[in-house]
C-alpha cells in the first residue's frame, strides 16, 4: 500500500524507504531503484586520509542523485531524484549493533507525485495549481503552499462565486479570498471549513515562510476532502442506488 506523500520528508534511508504512489500510472507504488552519492570537499579530504592510512570511513557528507521505480509491471515508470547525502551511524536493530548507513533527503523529485487526487470533474485551472505545488513541494513548501491557495481561489471562480464587487462609489474592488469564502459558504458550509484551512496555510507560506513539507501535506489533505465533496459522485451514486433498493425492496430485476 502506498504511503502518504509526507513519509518521504526527512532523512530517509534505503531499508526503510517509503514507497508512495506513482505519478504515472496511479496504480503502483515508487521503489528506490538506485543511488549515486558525490562526497562534499570535507569528506572527499576524509576519504583520501582514510585511504593513505587503510582505516575505515568515518561520517561523511554531500550530495546524491538516484532514481525510483513504478513496482507496476503495466508501467515501471522511473523517476529521478536528487538531494543531500549522509553516511552516518545508526542502530541495526538485527545485529544489535552500531553500523555506518547511508541516508538522503530529497530536495528533487521528477515527475513529482502528486500532493492530492483529483475527482475527475475537477475544474482543469484547480487542477493545474495543484500540479505546480506537487513540482516545488521538495524545493520550496512555502511556494507549494501559495499554490493550493491559488487551486482554492480557482475552485471558488469555477463555481461562480465572484471576484469583485461595485461600490457605493461606482468603482470596482476585489474581494479577498476571506471574502470569497464567507460567499461560498452561504451554500457549502462544511466544504468552506476545510478551505479555508488551506487558505491560511497558504498565507502562512505567502507571507511568512517557514512552512514544512508536512505542514503542506496536511494541506493537501483538506483540498483533497472539499474537492471529493463537490465533484466525486461515487458516494452519492451509491446512496441512491440503496434508496432505489429499499424503495423497490429488493434489487431490480434483470431481464
Amino acid at each position: 500500500m502506498a504511503k502518504p506523500l509526507g513519509a518521504l520528508s526527512g532523512w530517509l534511508n534505503e531499508d526503510t524507504w517509503p514507497r508512495v504512489l506513482c505519478p504515472e500510472c496511479l496504480e503502483g507504488t515508487l521503489a528506490l531503484k538506485s543511488t549515486t552519492q558525490y562526497p562534499d570537499a570535507r569528506s572527499r579530504a576524509h576519504i583520501e586520509l582514510v585511504r593513505r592510512h587503510l582505516d575505515g570511513p568515518d561520517e561523511l557528507g554531500g550530495s546524491f542523485t538516484g532514481v525510483l521505480e513504478c513496482d507496476n509491471h503495466g508501467c515501471k515508470r522511473e523517476v529521478a531524484i536528487a538531494g543531500d547525502w549522509a553516511y552516518s551511524w545508526s542502530f541495526d536493530d538485527v545485529q544489535e549493533r552500531e553500523r555506518l548507513t547511508d541516508f538522503f533527503v530529497l530536495r528533487h523529485i521528477s515527475p513529482a507525485p502528486q500532493l492530492l487526487l483529483t475527482p475527475q470533474r475537477t475544474p482543469t485551472k484547480v487542477v493545474e495549481a495543484i500540479a505546480m505545488a506537487s513540482s516545488v513541494l521538495w524545493t520550496s513548501p512555502d511556494l507549494a503552499a501559495t499554490q493550493l491557495r491559488l487551486a482554492v481561489e480557482e475552485l471558488l471562480t469555477a463555481r461562480g462565486v465572484k471576484r469583485t464587487f461595485i461600490t457605493a462609489k461606482r468603482k470596482r474592488k476585489r474581494l479577498s479570498a476571506q471574502e470569497r469564502l464567507d460567499i461560498f459558504a452561504s451554500t457549502h458550509p462544511e466544504v468552506v471549513h476545510a478551505l479555508e484551512a488551506v487558505k491560511w496555510i497558504g498565507n502562512t507560506g505567502t507571507h511568512e515562510s517557514g512552512l514544512s513539507i508536512d505542514d503542506v501535506v496536511t494541506g493537501a489533505k483538506f483540498l483533497e476532502l472539499a474537492l471529493r465533496r463537490l465533484y466525486d459522485t461515487n458516494e452519492a451514486d451509491l446512496l441512491a442506488t440503496a434508496k432505489d433498493i429499499n424503495r423497490r425492496r429488493g434489487l431490480p430485476r434483470v431481464r
